[in-house]
């Protein structure tokens, strides 16, 4: 599933970092199932996460939902120096969702 060491071992005599894709496309991983993936990454050597905001809290307007996930993610990067970047998948909402 994961190919982060394989990557980090390519790229060794580098300067090109290597992150991890959580959740990848739908974000519907629980929180806890996206921390596990992320010590994952971070237990392969991984330099950065990507990860999927849940989208289905997105799409009901579940901001207490998504505050949660993404300041206990952010927490949890934080406290083991990883950079971490959330993604939205815009192209799933419809134009009243987006603005």
């Amino acid at each position: 599933m994961f190919e982060v060491k394989y990557c980090k071992d390519q790229l060794r005599n580098t300067n090109i970092k290597v992150s991890g894709a959580i959740s990848f496309p739908g974000g519907d991983s629980s929180i806890d199932s996206k921390l596990q993936d992320i010590q994952v990454v971070i237990d392969q050597g991984g330099d950065e996460i990507d990860y999927v905001i849940s989208q289905y809290h997105l799409e009901i307007s579940d901001w207490d939902y998504l505050f949660k996930e993404m300041k206990t993610i952010a927490d949890f990067c934080r406290n083991n120096n990883i950079e971490d970047k959330a993604i939205i998948e815009m192209c799933k909402l419809n134009q009243e969702q987006k603005k």
